[in-house]
């Protein structure tokens, strides 16, 4: 596949995510469909979903690493 930005090396995309923290599981379900949605396209090579060891005021935090 020819790139089309002139960059041919992997990208990292780092994100983070504040959510309810009863909302926690829902939002790793939703995040492992979509990773496993995005692992078939091109150019996908590993996503990784990071969670906080403790949840603060009520809030689960998480950290998405992508390439």
């Amino acid at each position: 596949m020819e790139s089309k930005t002139g960059v041919d090396e992997p990208v990292t995309l780092i994100k983070n995510y504040t959510v309810p923290a009863d909302e926690a599981e829902y939002f790793v379900d939703v995040y492992r469909e979509n990773a496993r949605i995005m692992s078939t396209q091109p150019g996908f090579l590993r996503s990784r979903l990071h969670r906080a060891l403790a949840d603060a005021h009520h809030e689960a935090r998480f950290v998405h690493i992508a390439d």
